[in-house]
């Protein structure tokens, strides 16, 4: 055989012509490139032990309801664990998955149930707290999240719905009916700033015209009439101080007319409800305390 050093250059090497035999440069060439490929791990054997390699490949049911509990998709987790068969090296783990599993989806559901009876009931805070606290047990529910979200939807169209109406009714001095549209809108959100606002404007307004109802009443001897409407009045605002001494007064004077009329139980009433807006009357209270003297021998003389 001729080798190509002893050629001139640019001399063509002629084709060996025995059958059978290759080119030791031919030989070279896979063998050293089947080494630089194992070398750079681009060839990978199978393993030794082929039942291991696809059981480790062909994922069961077990592995999959693992996988699903683990992304925090629990009923998909339950669906593939109870068909985890009996003979299954995991079994015990399969089970254990699967307890914790349904424990998630029952305390889900059982949120999810509370919320829709608090929904069908017109109590929007009660049910989206019930609807959050499914999703901190069951994170990725979908239904639960389009639930939610469709209650955000209702509780944005009620506060909504409420505020404008309330703000017609205040506009036209129906103040009383504006009140209450407020308080609709905060029971849907109990936290909107502009309806809180217009409930403030509102009670002002409301209290004002109650407190001067109440004292016309009084100066007029409807000590009943006068009771009601300042009561009206400080039920809207029980900080106010002059409010707080036409109220008391009111009671006080009504107390003593019950006391001639020889009405003793109305009396104490009267004065104590007199002591609960303002305690600090001490002759009203010793005067609260020699009238229920009398009325406790009243009712030791009479059979």
């Amino acid at each position: 055989m001729v080798s190509l050093s002893n050629h001139a250059p640019g001399a063509r090497a002629l084709p060996h012509r025995r059958t059978g035999q290759a080119s030791p440069s031919l030989l070279w060439l896979p063998v050293g490139l089947a080494c630089i490929l194992m070398g750079c791990g681009l060839i990978r054997y199978p393993s030794l032990n082929t039942e291991d390699s696809l059981e480790s490949n062909v994922p069961d049911a077990y592995s999959r309801g693992v996988q699903y509990y683990r992304e925090g998709l629990y009923k998909s987790a339950v669906m593939e664990l109870e068909t985890v068969p009996q003979d299954h090296r995991r079994l015990k783990q399969a089970r254990a998955y699967l307890q914790e599993a349904n424990g998630r989806v029952t305390e889900a559901t059982n949120h999810v149930n509370a919320a829709l009876q608090h929904r069908k009931e017109g109590e929007y805070p009660k049910a989206k707290k019930e609807f959050e606290e499914a999703l901190l047990v069951y994170p990725n529910h979908r239904r639960v999240r389009m639930l939610l979200e469709a209650l955000d939807q209702d509780i944005e169209a009620t506060v909504n719905f409420y505020y404008e109406k309330g703000q017609e009714e205040f506009e036209r001095k129906n103040y009383e009916e504006a009140r209450v549209a407020f308080l609709e809108g905060l029971k849907a959100s109990p936290e909107e700033n502009h309806v809180l606002a217009g409930l403030s404007r509102t009670d002002e307004i409301l209290m004002k015209l109650y407190s001067s109802e109440g004292t016309a009443l009084f100066e007029k001897g409807l000590f009943d009439e006068a009771v009601k409407q300042l009561e009206k009045a400080y039920n809207l605002n029980s900080t106010d101080s002059l409010l707080i001494d036409q109220l008391t007064n009111v009671y006080n004077l009504r107390a003593l007319k019950y006391y001639r009329e020889e009405k003793l139980s109305l009396a104490v009433r009267d004065l104590k409800r007199s002591l609960e807006i303002k305690s600090e009357q001490e002759e009203i209270r010793n005067q609260l305390q020699q009238i229920q003297k009398r009325l406790g021998l009243l009712k030791k003389i009479r059979p």
